[in-house]
């Protein structure tokens, strides 16, 4: 049981971690995410390889993990605005217990400094947690990831 659960906050984590590092911004020096809280992340990717980039929405909600993809209107930019897609669950149940930050933003400092400033993100620290009940108890997973934003103009150093 265990291992299905690891399995499955291991596999959320490293689409979380792909789709991130490859962020862009939409326009030049506005920074690559529209929302940078700690239970909530949005951010503009193309996930589906096409012209324009998605709007990428995870956020912790009700003991769970959910992804919403918000399509863009237009082709060209300013990409807005963005049609809301339909939200899926990511993880179904996330640890109850954890009460730290999902999403830590940072900046591209020597050493980076924390901040929630959406123009000056360059790396997220993501920490997913999720459990599983067993005959002997709540199983718990814990995962992290920095996150290095690869495409924009204020890459980490």
């Amino acid at each position: 049981m265990r291992s299905t659960q690891a399995d499955k906050v291991g596999a959320a984590l490293n689409q979380m971690t792909r789709e991130i590092r490859q962020a862009q911004e939409t326009q030049v020096g506005y920074g690559a995410f529209s929302t940078a809280q700690t239970q909530t992340i949005s951010f503009y990717s193309n996930v589906d390889q096409d012209i324009a980039p998605e709007l990428i929405n995870y956020y912790v909600s009700n003991g769970a993990l959910y992804k919403r993809v918000d399509q863009p209107s237009t082709s060209v930019p300013p990409y807005a605005p963005f049609v809301a897609g339909t939200p899926t669950v990511v993880i179904a149940q996330v640890n109850p217990s954890y009460t730290g930050n999902t999403f830590t933003y940072y900046t591209n400092t020597s050493p980076p400094v924390s901040t929630t400033d959406t123009s000056a993100i360059s790396a997220v620290d993501i920490v997913l947690t999720g459990q599983q009940p067993s005959m002997t108890g709540p199983v718990n997973i814990r995962l992290e990831s920095w996150v290095q934003v690869r495409s924009l103009s204020n890459p980490l150093n």
